[in-house]
């Protein structure tokens, strides 16, 4: 595909109109956080908090490993299963929530796609 001419104005417009606009969300979108006005919205545990949760729950892991060998470990040790269960019930969607406003504003920009690698079931 050759490049486009024009501004980076130019070129995000023409892609808008063309509904060829892809956003990539990162981490941090459905996560808990205070606004401005100090109201507190829930949301998914970072990948920090998940170690720190996981440091309290299994002893062999320390609040200053990386998230992929706090579970490296936790499978070494627990298994696949354990993993799983682990991050199912931190990253469980649950049945009546707010809508964090992040995801409103998401939803507000027109592009045709949102991908994450995350597994963020908010999204």
């Amino acid at each position: 595909m050759a490049m486009e001419s024009g501004s980076a104005a130019e070129i995000l417009a023409r892609a808008l109109v063309e509904d060829r606009l892809v956003a990539l969300v990162g981490s941090a979108t459905s996560a808990r956080h205070q606004d401005p006005k100090g109201r507190v919205h829930d949301g998914l545990p970072t990948a920090n908090e998940l170690v720190e949760i996981a440091s309290n729950q299994f002893g062999y892991v320390s609040s200053e490993e990386s998230f992929n060998r706090t579970f490296d470990l936790i499978h070494d040790r627990e298994g696949r299963s354990a993993v799983e269960e682990f991050l199912l019930r931190y990253y469980k969607v649950p049945e009546s929530f707010e809508v964090p406003p992040s995801h409103k504003f998401l939803a507000w920009l027109p592009f045709s796609i949102y991908i994450t690698s995350n597994y963020d079931q908010f999204l």
